[in-house]
């Protein structure tokens, strides 16, 4: 009896010892294979397709699953029956599934993104009424940077569905000056100071060439609209300094912006007065 009491107290010593041992070497595989992956995701090519915060969520996947692998296979060596560590995995991965339900469509459209990509980090994008540059796509949201110097944050989900124009993905963007003119200005006047303003600024494209088209011959005056090409980073300042260059070019040739004029009549005549009919009249 002694003997059998002994040998149970060894067998149980050895698979306590292994199991603490297969846990230590799940551990330490675990952040040796982390480490690598953070590696691997600092590399400058895929860090310019995954998002800061998507690059960590892969680093934890990794490790948590490797390290809770790890914890499964010591409970299999200590003695703990197969099916119940099945079954234990299966509900931890159930409820992880229900408390991501709400949020799986915006998973699907992330994997959707990084599989196709529609737009990259530092793209310029309009989507959903939105117009910014992509700063981070993380696993439920996308983080724009608008124009405005606001931080926007739209669902991937509805991104998806909403589509997306992407401004900058051939590396050149359209920079739009649009403003109205008086019917008295000589248009083709106008149409040389322009271009005069576009040709001294090199960073302007010549391929394809700059465009100035009529939009509207409205009630207040003509309305135009510039268009010329730049690479994406000289987008934002060329139209801010073209619409000054041109506006300083206007007053000094002395062509007139419209302007909205309103006439008020100071002594309306009496006839008018008269035409318009009394409350007692009208019941009459």
């Amino acid at each position: 009896m002694a003997q059998e009491i002994i040998n149970w107290i060894l067998t149980y010593l050895l698979r306590i010892l292994l199991a603490w041992g297969t846990f230590w070497v799940g551990r330490f595989l675990a952040r040796y294979v982390r480490d690598m992956v953070q590696r691997l995701v600092a590399q400058p090519h895929v860090e310019q397709v995954l998002s800061p915060t998507l690059a960590r969520l892969c680093v934890d996947l990794v490790y948590f699953g490797l390290f809770g692998a790890a914890i499964a296979l010591s409970l299999i060596v200590l003695g703990v029956p197969v099916n119940y560590v099945l079954a234990l995995s299966s509900v931890v991965f159930i409820l992880a599934a229900l408390a991501l339900n709400q949020s799986l469509s915006n998973v699907a459209a992330t994997v959707i993104f990084f599989a196709f990509q529609p737009f990259r980090r530092g793209e310029i994008i309009e989507t959903m009424g939105k117009t910014g540059a992509v700063q981070e796509i993380q696993l439920f949201n996308t983080i724009l940077f608008s124009p405005d110097q606001r931080i926007v944050s739209l669902a991937n989900s509805e991104i998806q569905s909403g589509g997306v124009v992407n401004h900058t993905r051939n590396g050149i963007v359209r920079n739009e000056i649009t403003f109205t003119l008086s019917y008295q200005a000589n248009l083709e006047r106008v149409r040389q100071i322009i271009l005069g303003l576009i040709a001294q600024d090199q960073r302007i494209l010549a391929d394809p060439p700059p465009n100035i088209a009529v939009l509207e011959l409205a009630d207040r005056g003509v309305r135009l609209a510039v268009y010329c090409m730049s690479t994406q980073p000289d987008g934002w300042p060329i139209s801010v300094e073209l619409r000054e260059k041109i506006k300083n070019s206007f007053d000094t040739e002395g062509i007139a912006f419209a302007r909205q004029e309103v006439h008020i009549d100071a002594n309306p005549t009496i006839s008018n007065a008269a035409s318009i009919p009394l409350d007692s009249e009208r019941k009459q």
